[in-house]
């Protein structure tokens, strides 16, 4: 999944309907009870790419971790799990005043604005193992199924979005005498 957004996110944002994006932002949608988090407003496509990126990555490495997992379907149980996401847009029919940017700042974005939207979606179920492979299920279990609670997995994301924008940031340069 990492390789396919890396590939596309770039793109999709030069072939948003009905104009090309301006901004990007990120949504992931972890399950259970918990509402989505969304990223920040973007405004290049590099850092869009960025963003989503990282965050895939971090959400990847929290999801290896799972012990749970790793003794069921061995040391590549991660790479098993098949999470959803598309490439979608957003289009501000009104102008939207005081909007939150990934910088930390917030701006008006004007009426017509495209955004470039990637969803994250179909998080693995956070499930204990004994219930993993019950007949009977309503999901495949190697595919869907773990333990990783769904506030750490947007946890995990969310850092790996606030990581790309640190790695973007302008570094100030070292104070010398």
């Amino acid at each position: 999944m990492i390789r396919h957004v890396e590939a596309i996110a770039a793109l999709w944002w030069q072939y948003t309907d009905p104009v090309q994006a301006t901004l990007g932002a990120v949504q992931f949608k972890s399950g259970g009870v918990l509402g989505p988090s969304l990223s920040r407003l973007i405004d290049t496509s590099e850092l869009f790419t960025s963003v989503a990126v990282e965050g895939l990555r971090s959400w990847h490495r929290l999801l290896a971790a799972d012990t749970g997992r790793r003794s069921l379907y061995g040391d590549d149980h991660a790479d098993l799990l098949l999470p959803g996401f598309n490439f979608g847009g957003h289009r501000f029919e009104e102008e939207g005043p005081r909007s939150a940017f990934i910088d930390g700042t917030q701006r008006t974005v004007p009426a017509g604005t495209v955004v470039a939207m990637l969803v994250i979606d179909r998080a693995p179920i956070c499930s204990p193992p004994k219930y993993f492979g019950l007949p009977g299920g309503h999901y495949e279990t190697k595919s869907r199924v773990g333990t990783t609670d769904y506030v750490l997995q947007a946890d995990a994301v969310e850092k790996g979005w606030a990581k790309a924008v640190d790695a973007a940031a302008p570094k100030e340069p070292p104070i010398t005498t």
